[in-house]
């Protein structure tokens, strides 16, 4: 008999709010209760969509815009072990200060406007991270905060509410470059790539039949143990469903190198992939460089430049290193990121 005491204990939804510069934790608002629904809608950002170009018809302009919504119940009748001199005051005011600048912020400004300065910088915010369990931690901006206060005590103070929360998640478009923000972005899209790969369909269950299947057939099962999906590259290559001699798929370091056969003295005859050896970097034309920032992995680089995580290999061909970890161990270093090898670079004019 399953007890009570055995039960999992549910993680809590909530709200972290980071130091941008160090990436420290200053306030963490854990949510009384997981809200019953969340909204999430996201607005593609096509190039070229309200003007009806038709060449532009497939190319998007960066991340689609993400926005999340929910309600959350805030309850001090449903902790009466808990001293409430104040009722929910407090973790009203938590969430109300996300989209307050503070008091001595404020007062600042007001003296710099006194003593004749003319220019202001707008007051910057800290980091704010809405955590939705560990697969869904996101940079945000709060776009909306609604609050409807539902019972009172003798004092007045408000002892439970409902708090309508709108936001809208921070792409790589919306933070600077290196910022904490973005690679915090970057792992997030990373995650739903992984999701992605686990879940991806067959062709014959469309009623699709064609060359195009049946390579994704043979990829399928080549090398894959029994009832195991072999894993897909992040970036589908269309050059992919063409026939090749190499098992492996036009996007792998590995395509090129010829396979070998190593014959045993009974006759047996075992393929392996031959020796890979590291190209010139002169072979390759730079088409941008890459400072690395704190923290920095190989993968984000690769997919900041080529929209695939998998082509790291491409930027460590291009730098002369062995082992991907030594592309971004040093904050400042200065990456080339080139075109493939013997692709010239693009005539001018």
């Amino acid at each position: 008999m399953t007890r009570y005491a055995d039960l999992r204990k549910p993680v809590r939804a909530g709200i972290v709010i980071v130091d941008p510069e160090r990436g420290t934790p200053q306030r963490v608002i854990v949510l009384q209760f997981n809200p019953d629904t969340l909204e999430r809608s996201l607005a593609p950002q096509a190039a070229g969509a309200d003007q009806g170009d038709r060449t532009e018809a497939l190319r998007l302009k960066g991340p689609a815009v993400e926005t999340w919504k929910f309600v959350a119940e805030i309850d001090a009748t449903d902790q009466l072990d808990v001293p409430a001199p104040d009722g929910i005051h407090p973790q009203l005011a938590d969430l109300e200060m996300l989209v307050h600048p503070t008091s001595g912020r404020l007062r600042a400004n007001q003296a710099l406007a006194a003593a004749g300065t003319l220019e202001i910088t707008p007051i910057e915010s800290p980091l704010t991270l809405f955590v939705w369990g560990a697969r869904r931690v996101m940079p945000v901006r709060l776009t909306e905060l609604t609050v409807t206060e539902e019972a009172f005590d003798a004092d007045l103070n408000p002892i439970r509410a409902s708090v309508g929360v709108g936001l809208r998640v921070l792409s790589v478009n919306d933070l600077p470059a290196g910022h904490r923000g973005s690679e915090l972005y970057l792992a997030h899209l990373s995650q739903k790539e992984r999701y992605v790969r686990s879940s991806a369909g067959r062709l014959e269950s469309l009623g699709l039949r064609g060359p195009l299947a049946a390579s994704t057939d043979a990829e399928g099962r080549r090398g894959a143990p029994r009832g195991v999906r072999k894993e897909e590259p992040m970036t589908v290559n269309p050059l992919d469903a063409l026939p090749t001699p190499s098992s492996y798929p036009r996007t792998s370091r590995y395509h090129d190198v010829a396979p070998s056969v190593h014959v045993t003295p009974d006759g047996r005859r075992i393929p392996y992939v031959g020796r890979r050896l590291l190209p010139d970097p002169g072979e390759f034309t730079a088409i941008a460089d890459h400072v690395v920032s704190e923290g920095e992995r190989p993968e984000l680089v690769a997919d900041r430049h080529f929209g695939d995580a998998g082509q790291w290999w491409r930027i460590a061909d291009a730098n002369g290193v062995l082992h991907p970890r030594e592309l971004t161990e040093v904050p400042g270093r200065r990456l080339r990121v080139t075109l493939p090898a013997g692709v010239p670079a693009p005539a001018e004019g």
